[in-house]
């Protein structure tokens, strides 16, 4: 099989506003999520933070604030013979923007608050890293 690295960017975004915390729904799997996607060639994890909170939510005004750590995982996809290496660095944000239009990526979003980002994310590394960005 063959070995591929996948780097990606994503951010914990707060709202100034609201006071709470963006999730969005996967369409393809229904988990919840903080906004991420991929680093372009050439491109500074600020920057593809910013593309990706514009193209998944619609949101234009994001400050981004500070790193907080990153996960990995594999993925093994048989079919296609390859086992991706996931690494995602992981940053917090904030927003004063509460209109959100997201993407085709996505089923619905959420703003909540620290409790509810709890009870709505899966894998145990992530509600760990959610803590540690508070």
């Amino acid at each position: 099989m063959k070995e591929i690295l996948s780097e990606s960017v994503g951010i914990i975004l707060w709202n100034t506003t609201l006071q709470k915390y963006l999730l969005l729904q996967r369409r393809d799997s229904s988990l919840w999520e903080f906004p991420k996607g991929h680093i372009e060639d050439g491109e500074l994890h600020e920057d593809t933070m910013k593309r990706e909170v514009f193209e998944e939510t619609g949101i234009e005004d994001c400050t981004v604030l500070k790193f907080v750590d990153f996960i990995t995982f594999q993925l093994i996809k048989e079919e296609e013979e390859v086992i991706k290496n996931r690494k995602i660095y992981y940053y917090t944000g904030e927003t004063i923007d509460t209109n959100v239009v997201i993407s085709d990526e996505h089923n619905q979003f959420k703003w909540l608050d620290e409790k509810e980002v709890l009870s709505l994310l899966k894998f145990n590394n992530m509600k760990e890293l959610f803590l540690n960005s508070i």
